[in-house]
């Protein structure tokens, strides 16, 4: 596809477009034809499809080339890594060779020959090399390396003797392939002590670095053997991939004149931008926080801007609606399903040590029906804001149970704070001066009976079995005449 190619298209579409509208119009002004206003949208949806069509199959060649690219690079760096590390493991020989020469420890002996028989780095590297594909040249470099590497080992194994005979090393304790080297009758008959500097002049001699070269020499011939024919393969396949994108950024360029012809004619034909509106109306629910895109004329963009406005003020209250539905509506401190929730969690994270504190205010049925629900209700607030002062709120929990009864949550506490608090409670609430709070002069003395127990997430309990054990507590602190604290543990020990 050519530039001129895609301008002769460009050129025969917007025709077909604008004959279209043309025809679209006659047919609003009731002329005897009667064509559907989605006109030009079929007409664009068609060759929109044709040309994703041909979009997607230059898009599975550009993704081919792509791919090949990316598997050449990945072979490339294959085989790098693997001559390398075959290098690094005829590097390890040789050191591992100078090391015993020189020192004569038994230690490098071994790890030269642990890498030779037991991790043949070289050998795996080698086989690796061969799985890839590669061209005869490389192969045939790479082959040589290792026969280089092969026959050094050879010169490595007579030095390792000599060293091994001049050390006194028995034939017993040598390694196999050290012990089976045949020496020379004049090498045989050297003292220790030439013998070893022998293997010390075959070791850092120009005979044994010549072959090390010969080693190092293979191993680059195979390196640029590799990068060139990646280089020059790569290069072949990123021509291919850039002309499939040349195409595919026609096609693109020719999508995005479709759109811009859809989007006029939607103006032209429609001029209602406030059904997009409406299509987002439909989704607010009064908990979605979704907004309108301000967008068309001034007005439009007004309108979208002070409904954005109200919207946000009813999500507002709807929040803050959902939160009083987790308050006592009377005491505003935390209800029954906000304490319910808070215990379980704690339970369910494996919470230790969790103080469950139960307070029932003494003859509150009675103090009602002499004084009014009203005034009870005022001794409940009074009440409630006290105990809501005592623990912290990162430290525990205060809400209203039910009725006149309330209820403290305190995770990680111990026994003895939870007998301090109540005693505190006990305590301090006939002190609340609740004559003088509450229109009516109430003379009554307000007490309060206090049950407590502590529970674990390892005993299992659900919300219901905790506050149960707390609340029996409370009861015998009732039969024990009202206005002190029970224990749970202290009556029914620790389970």
């Amino acid at each position: 596809m050519t530039i001129y190619g895609i301008i002769k298209c460009l050129k025969l579409i917007v025709q077909c477009f604008i004959l279209l509208l043309q025809v679209s119009v006659l047919s609003n002004r009731k002329s005897k034809y009667h064509i559907s206003i989605y006109t030009p949208y079929v007409f664009i949806l068609v060759l929109a499809i044709s040309l994703v069509g041909l979009s997607l199959v230059r898009m599975l060649h550009v993704n081919n080339s792509l791919a090949n690219v990316v598997e050449l690079e990945r072979t490339r760096k294959s085989c790098l890594e693997i001559i390398h590390n075959f290098m690094k493991a005829s590097d390890l020989l040789t050191t591992q060779m100078w090391q015993y020469v020189s020192t004569q420890k038994r230690s490098h002996m071994d790890q030269y020959w642990e890498e030779v028989n037991v991790t043949r780095t070289r050998d795996v590297s080698l086989r690796e090399l061969l799985e890839l594909n590669i061209n005869p040249q490389e192969r045939a470099a790479a082959i040589a390396a290792k026969n280089e590497s092969d026959s050094l080992i050879n010169g490595e194994r007579w030095a390792m003797r000599m060293t091994a005979e001049g050390v006194g090393m028995p034939i017993s304790e040598m390694p196999k392939e050290v012990a089976s080297v045949q020496l020379m009758p004049t090498d045989a008959a050297l003292t220790p002590a030439e013998k070893i500097r022998k293997a010390i002049e075959y070791a850092f001699g120009e005979e044994y670095n010549r072959q090390k070269q010969q080693i190092i020499a293979q191993v680059d011939d195979f390196n640029y053997g590799i990068n060139k024919d990646f280089t020059e393969s790569s290069l072949a396949k990123l021509n291919e991939f850039q002309r499939g994108m040349r195409i595919m950024g026609y096609t693109q360029f020719i999508m995005l004149i479709l759109l811009l012809l859809g989007f006029i004619s939607f103006m032209f034909l429609i001029l209602m931008p406030v059904l997009r509106y409406l299509r987002v109306l439909n989704k607010l629910d009064g908990t979605a926080n979704i907004q309108l895109t301000p967008s068309g004329s001034r007005e439009m963009y007004h309108f979208a801007r002070v409904l954005n406005k109200m919207y946000r003020q009813l999500l507002h209250r709807n929040r803050e609606r959902a939160m009083l539905s987790r308050m006592d509506y009377l005491t505003r401190i935390p209800n029954r399903a906000t304490i319910t929730e808070y215990l379980e969690a704690e339970l369910k994270k494996g919470t230790n040590n969790i103080g469950i504190l139960t307070i029932d205010i003494d003859s509150f049925k009675s103090f009602n029906d002499n004084h009014s629900h009203m005034i009870g209700d005022r001794v409940l607030v009074i009440l409630a804001e006290y105990l809501a002062t005592l623990v912290p709120e990162k430290e525990g929990l205060v809400g209203r149970l039910c009725g006149a009864e309330f209820v403290f949550i305190m995770p990680n506490t111990s026994s003895s704070t939870l007998d301090a608090l109540a005693c505190r409670i006990l305590r301090e609430v006939p002190t609340l001066n609740f004559n003088n709070k509450i229109v009516g002069h109430v003379k009554d003395n307000i007490t309060v009976s206090i049950g407590s127990c502590i529970v674990n997430s390892g005993d299992e309990l659900t919300f219901a079995q905790s506050i149960h054990r707390a609340n029996k507590a409370l009861y015998h602190s009732k039969g024990m005449g009202k206005n002190c604290y029970t224990s749970y543990e202290s009556i029914y020990g620790k389970h």
